[in-house]
């Protein structure tokens, strides 16, 4: 008789194999869909922003804000200039857990609302080259 026993351990070895880990993030404000959202491990603020379905054009893309809570209980602020990131081809901000963003409405933009569509048109291809 033939031993076996091997076999059941590779569903237990497997299923590991291609799980990706995610991170929940928040994005909030003048966006397409704000709230919680799980991304890949390692994903920036162009990836949350295409899922949430853009920006509104009550927004301005280069002033987003990431709100980051340090491990020593400190909070830090970055900047983030998603329209350079997009448009110039910029490095993104790779995000963290826990991480929220912040689309806050203005009332003068420097961007007008046909410039905002372009932007939220061009996320993927920015994507596709990452």
């Amino acid at each position: 008789m033939r031993c076996l026993s091997h076999l059941l351990l590779l569903p237990i070895l497997l299923s590991g194999v291609g799980a990706e880990e995610t991170m929940t993030v928040g994005l909030y404000g003048a966006v397409g869909q704000a709230g919680k959202y799980e991304l890949p491990s390692g994903s920036g603020t162009i990836r949350l922003i295409h899922q949430a379905g853009g920006i509104t054009c009550n927004a301005c893309p280069a002033h987003l804000g990431i709100r980051r809570d340090m491990e020593d209980g400190k909070r830090q602020y970055i900047h983030v200039d998603a329209y350079a990131i997009v448009t110039q081809g910029k490095s993104d901000i790779p995000l963290q857990p826990g991480d929220l963003v912040f689309a806050n409405s203005h009332v003068i933009s420097h961007l007008d609302c046909s410039e905002i569509r372009a932007f939220n048109e061009a996320l993927p291809k920015y994507l596709e080259s990452e």
